[in-house]
């Protein structure tokens, strides 16, 4: 299996917002945390960039809406945040570890989105 390469995000993004991780038989990349070379998630290719990004917005109304109704200051995004990961970590039996939507695979980003999704029915 090729190594990711390391590279400048001007490669895809035409111009540099730090470093990135790109497969160098072009299946796709993932972007490094500010600053570091540490990665943001796994190597995504457009389909699973879109099926993260969707997970991402459903699952974040959820503790969102949480900490609205706790009373939204700073203090409460960060308990209710805590707590809907603590919950989605329970619905998909994963460790703690790996309970973080830029490290999960497409199955697992539809079954993020299938979660959440009677939840969000219910404004």
């Amino acid at each position: 299996m090729p190594t990711e390469l390391l590279v400048d995000s001007s490669e895809i993004y035409g111009k540099n917002y730090g470093p990135i991780y790109r497969c160098p038989l072009g299946c796709g990349w993932v972007g490094c945390h500010p600053g570091t070379r540490k990665a943001l998630g796994r190597i995504a290719n457009r389909q699973l960039r879109l099926a993260k990004a969707a997970a991402h917005s459903a699952f974040d109304e959820l503790w969102k809406r949480k900490a609205v109704r706790k009373g939204g200051s700073p203090r409460h995004y960060g308990a209710a945040r805590k707590a809907g990961y603590a919950w989605l970590r329970e619905q998909l039996g994963i460790d703690q570890s790996v309970c973080h939507i830029g490290f999960m695979n497409l199955p697992m980003c539809h079954r993020v989105m299938d979660l959440c999704s009677p939840y969000l029915r219910k404004r």
